[in-house]
């Protein structure tokens, strides 16, 4: 049987249905492979970002919005989320 290899995309979505069901460190791990094989996608860190958040750990939360705004300075959503953890 021909094993095939997951997508960043696949990987994507299956950090977001972790997330959705706060498995936080299933989350994060999901979205690190995506990011290997997608290392310039802000939707991947920002949902990592959001995982981070979600598990607590603020320090990593901030740095993936940061680099979700370096990447694209748009996203506001990212911004807001910085300023929020800011102030933790």
């Amino acid at each position: 049987m021909k094993k095939t290899k997951a997508t960043s995309q696949d990987l994507f979505e299956l950090g977001q249905f972790y997330l959705l069901n706060q498995k936080f460190s299933e989350a994060i791990k999901k979205f690190k492979q995506a990011l290997k094989l997608k290392p310039d996608d802000p939707k991947i860190y920002f949902q990592l970002g959001l995982a981070y958040e979600g598990a607590c750990l603020l320090n990593e939360a901030k740095e993936m919005f940061r680099k979700v705004l370096e990447l694209d300075a748009s996203l506001k959503e990212a911004a807001e989320h910085l300023e929020r953890l800011a102030g933790e």
